[in-house]
């Protein structure tokens, strides 16, 4: 199960289409949520800073959403 939760936390958006599908996991604590959000917000946090440094594929930051999340959290 903890090598589960590693994948989780390393690669949220592989495990979920949204950040709200985190908090909707019923099968994961509170502290494992916030793990998987606190990761994902880095993640968007630095795809954010590549697009206004014109580095990014166009991709869309998740970084509202997330944050939205670990509120709600």
């Amino acid at each position: 199960m903890e090598r589960q939760i590693e994948d989780l936390v390393a690669n949220p958006q592989k495990h979920f289409d949204n950040p709200q599908d985190v908090l909707l996991a019923g099968d994961l604590a509170d502290d494992v949520k916030r793990r998987i959000l606190e990761s994902w917000k880095l993640d968007a946090a630095r795809l954010a800073e590549s697009t206004a440094e014109n580095m990014a594929g166009g991709e869309e930051s998740d970084l509202r959403e997330v944050s939205k999340a670990l509120t709600q959290l």
